[in-house]
């Protein structure tokens, strides 16, 4: 029985770091009982899925993977959250402060994986949106030169 349940576990883990495309990897080592329900609820109301996993399931379901250098953010309790549906009711910036108990430790996004520090000045993982921005960045960034040589 317990093979079963660990083979299960791992078959499980698999499953969402090659299915799903957007993983949030949360670290739950300060969490009782009442703050895990009520985050589990909100992030229910978000429509998202929270699964809790142990370190030698997940590092040797990493170790043959794409992202295996990942595998030095493994130490404790971890909990994976997925989407239910293809899209994020909820901001990124929302969802990596949802609980100051339960820091996010990276994301995976497309077979890569980003850390908070990557994530922090996002405001949407829209792909279209984020190089709209960066366009206007630079057109402003290109600006700057000229109006130092005009005021000189």
């Amino acid at each position: 029985m317990n093979k079963e349940l660990k083979t299960f576990k791992l078959y499980k883990v698999k499953h969402y770091f090659k299915n799903q495309n957007l993983v949030f990897f949360f670290h739950t080592t300060n969490l009782n009982s009442k703050r895990s329900l009520k985050i589990e609820q909100d992030l229910f109301n978000y429509e998202l899925e929270c699964h809790k996993i142990t370190n030698t399931i997940t590092r040797y379901a990493l170790k043959n993977s794409v992202i295996s250098n990942t595998s030095i953010l493994i130490s404790g309790s971890l909990c994976l959250v997925c989407l239910k549906k293809k899209t994020l009711k909820i901001d990124v910036q929302k969802l990596l402060n949802i609980s100051k108990t339960m820091p996010v430790l990276g994301v995976k996004l497309n077979k890569k994986m980003y850390s908070r520090q990557q994530l922090s000045t996002l405001s949407t993982l829209n792909y279209t949106k984020n190089v709209k921005v960066l366009n206007k960045m630079f057109k402003k960034l290109l600006k700057i030169p000229n109006f130092k040589l005009k005021k000189k």
